[in-house]
């Protein structure tokens, strides 16, 4: 990415810490840069309510390059206010660097979620089963494919070749 290793990685071992995460912005914000160049560029930084404060400045930093080119920066996070994100989400509208659009997604109503349920083990799929994929997913489509998941991983259901089935017995 730029950091000028070496053969022996000695350059790294040299910066201070500051001097790393400088050189790894850098770094970072070139491939964007270049990525830009070439057309527009989605960034997607998924559950940012799990970043740390150095992640965050990246984001920051990378967001910025949105007012120089086809940048556009999807980032996902949970509902729930978290200070570090709060404060990315204020500094970037205050400093006006790029425009901000904040979509909430709700859960799944109950028939949608159990339309999901049903395509994803299949549509032979017995009433039981369904019921069973979505005790408790609370219209969370991750959970409904954790909990399917967790399904097959303990057995209770099977992979058949052409659907999800109960274990027998």
């Amino acid at each position: 990415m730029g950091l000028g290793l070496g053969l022996d990685g000695a350059g790294v071992a040299r910066l201070s810490p500051e001097g790393l995460q400088r050189a790894t912005f850098a770094a970072v914000r070139s491939v964007v840069g270049r990525l830009m160049q070439r057309g527009a560029t989605v960034l997607a930084l998924e559950d940012l309510h799990w970043a740390d404060p150095t992640s965050l400045r990246l984001t920051e930093e990378l967001a910025a390059l949105a007012a120089v080119g086809p940048l556009l920066v999807l980032a996902t996070r949970r509902p729930e206010p978290d200070p570090g994100v709060s404060n990315l989400e204020r500094s970037l509208a205050a400093g006006a660097i790029c425009s901000i659009r904040t979509l909430e997604l709700s859960p799944l109503p109950e028939e949608a979620e159990r339309a999901l349920a049903r395509s994803l083990i299949g549509p032979e799929a017995g009433q039981g089963v369904i019921e069973a994929m979505c005790a408790g997913v609370e219209g969370n489509p991750l959970f409904l494919e954790e909990r399917l998941s967790s399904l097959v991983e303990t057995g209770a259901l099977v992979k058949r070749p052409d659907r999800l089935a109960p274990q027998p017995g």
